[in-house]
């Protein structure tokens, strides 16, 4: 089967049923229909989108007719299934690694505003940024791990305002919260000016201008944003828009105004062999691990990894860690 990247595809779509829609008068149920049939071997957010495209609507009204047509179609076999050979997966992996790489160094170089990173935990979405951050010393930057408010989101975007870089890394409980998804929205705007209020009561914001700030002062309730946001979530965005649920216009929002990456990991064979690339390149050398016990190392969370409540890089550490008690 030959595969086309999803803009060539949407493009064809876009024009062929353009063109039947005006011979044959096609509803718009018979359009989705016509493109979930041709496509429904591909995962359902990308299949939603392709028919939000094709009938120029949102993906709530997509998803809508998505559950529609897709109770219409019997189910793809199995072997009609798209089957990567594990070559073939590392090598979409490391490409999709490769390209945060790229946007991240976009993000330090200040022409990339915002961008989000979807992949499963602790595979190495981190890592990467982390050692350029350090390697460089003229970005200010503030990394936030773990939970983060509204009001803790705000100051941080205050301090990184004149060209900072705001990390949300793996701070997923953010994206439940409206005020938080409300603030990332209007510091990742596309405006040539991006103003960012808090004009809620509040003890630590004074109605002072952000040029007279210093430090010390409280924070203006009023700023002009001119830093980047770098996005590391465990959440699949894309899913959660084709839910069509009460937050999936903020998704959307988010994802509109950034450059999405999606890791494209979400199997545990996926897991296993990222896991394998990195544990035997670079993990096993720098821990002081032969080849040998290496691989013996790798066929046991191989053998396991059904049992593993996290199977990650940082589970390879422990495991080697208990290897070495002998």
């Amino acid at each position: 089967m030959t595969r086309y990247p999803r803009s060539d595809i949407i493009d064809t779509y876009t024009n062929i049923i353009r063109h039947t829609q005006q011979d044959t008068k096609m509803t718009k149920t018979e359009i989705a229909l016509q493109v979930y049939s041709d496509n429904r071997s591909m995962a359902r957010a990308e299949v939603v989108r392709l028919i939000a495209d094709s009938l120029e609507t949102n993906i709530a009204n997509a998803s809508t007719y998505f559950a529609k047509v897709s109770s219409m179609v019997p189910a793809v076999p199995a072997e009609a299934a798209i089957v990567e050979s594990d070559d073939e997966i590392l090598h979409r992996i490391s490409t999709r690694f490769n390209m945060l790489d790229k946007m991240a160094h976009g993000a330090l170089a200040g022409t990339i505003r915002s961008m989000i990173c979807f992949g499963a935990p602790g595979v190495g979405k981190t890592f990467g940024i982390e050692k350029m951050l350090r390697d460089q010393s003229e970005v200010e930057y503030d990394i936030i791990k773990g939970s983060c408010t509204a009001a803790g989101l705000y100051h941080a975007l205050f301090h990184a305002r004149k060209g900072g870089i705001v990390i949300l890394d793996d701070c997923d409980s953010i994206f439940d919260d409206e005020q938080t998804l409300n603030l990332m929205k209007a510091a990742l705007d596309s405006t040539d000016t991006r103003n960012i209020s808090w004009r809620k009561m509040a003890t630590w914001v004074d109605d002072i201008d952000e040029g007279d700030w210093v430090e010390g002062d409280k924070i203006p309730k009023t700023f002009e944003f001119k830093g980047s946001m770098i996005l590391l979530t465990n959440i699949d965005m894309q899913a959660r828009v084709a839910k069509a649920s009460k937050m999936s216009a903020h998704f959307q929002a988010l994802m509109s105004r950034s450059l999405y990456l999606d890791l494209t990991m979400k199997t545990n064979r996926e897991i296993l062999i990222r896991i394998k690339d990195v544990f035997m390149n670079h993990m096993a050398p720098s821990m002081g691990v032969n080849q040998y016990d290496a691989a013996e190392i790798l066929a046991f969370v191989n053998a396991n990894a059904d049992r593993m409540t996290d199977l990650s890089l940082r589970l390879m550490v422990h495991v080697v860690d208990i290897f070495k008690l002998g």
